[in-house]
């Protein structure tokens, strides 16, 4: 991890308080925490990005609630971080999360700007494949029992297919006809809505995009 000056578009020196393998990094009140597969979920003191506490290790994240509460998951937990304390529940979830070291992109977390509930995509050990997306209520245990949405049969969630959309309150989710090779090539997306799961449009395209991920401006 380096540091980057945006005014004078200078890199800084690497961070050697991080090491291994990184993935998502996120601003959090006076932290900055970055996601390692090694040293798992590092706080870095945002004003001089020093060592102010390593967390549990997690392989997807991050997603922040309106509450401010900052979301990862690894395995059959999800970790509700707050910034405030560094102080982390944990949260059982009835199946595993998976993420995507090696080739890695943002997954399959993404949280709502509404309330306070991210929505996971249920996926094998690389981090795709799966069919069904539930969304955590935060408090509510009850919500993780049943798929909040599931995509069509024959078809699997690819790279970081679970995005919520700020604008207009809907999921968006990407996916591919399930096999290999050419199958790839065979992309559909998908609009939910997010606090019914009701599905508002599909789109279906052709070429290969994986792993990639929708993003909203």
């Amino acid at each position: 991890v380096y540091p980057i000056n945006l005014q004078a578009l200078t890199i800084g020196d690497k961070l050697t308080s991080v090491g291994g393998q990184t993935g998502g990094i996120i601003q959090a009140g006076a932290y900055v925490l970055v996601m390692s597969q090694t040293d798992g979920i590092v706080a870095l003191n945002s004003n001089d990005f020093s060592l102010a506490k390593k967390l549990p290790a997690a392989d997807v994240g991050f997603a922040t609630t309106p509450d401010g509460t900052v979301w990862a998951g690894q395995g059959k937990y999800l970790f509700a971080i707050h910034p405030q304390t560094l102080t982390v529940d944990t949260i059982d979830v009835p199946f595993d999360i998976n993420g995507s070291w090696g080739a890695w992109n943002a997954g399959m977390l993404s949280a709502s700007t509404v309330e306070n509930a991210v929505f996971i995509g249920r996926t094998n050990v690389w981090g795709a494949g799966g069919r069904d997306i539930y969304k955590y209520a935060t408090g509510n245990p009850a919500s993780l029992q049943r798929p909040f949405i599931s995509i069509p049969a024959n078809r699997e969630l690819v790279g970081a297919a679970v995005r919520y959309n700020p604008g207009n309150n809907t999921v968006v989710v990407t996916d591919v006809r399930s096999g290999y090779g050419q199958n790839y090539a065979d992309n559909a997306l998908y609009i939910y809505d997010a606090s019914s799961g009701a599905q508002k449009k599909s789109v279906a395209y052709t070429g290969f995009f994986f792993p990639s991920m929708p993003a909203f401006n």
